[in-house]
């Protein structure tokens, strides 16, 4: 019996392997949801600070030229 109780502590292991792998792998997704969703808020909010800001009319000549020193 002593090669019946090496496989149940296989396959327990195996199994508890596969559940580990399982619960990484979906903390990876969720992190990765919780992420794009923070992105998103970033974006949201910052598109309303530019839309805030004063449209700026700029000669122009202003950043036709570029000044290089060799």
């Amino acid at each position: 019996m002593k090669g019946g109780t090496e496989t149940d502590a296989d396959v327990l292991s195996i199994a508890g392997t596969y559940s580990m792998l399982k619960m990484v792998q979906n903390q990876g997704a969720v992190q990765t949801l919780v992420l794009r969703k923070i992105m998103d808020r970033q974006e949201t909010a910052m598109q309303g600070v530019l839309n805030t800001m004063p449209q700026v009319s700029n000669p122009p000549d202003l950043g036709n030229n570029i000044d290089r020193y060799v």
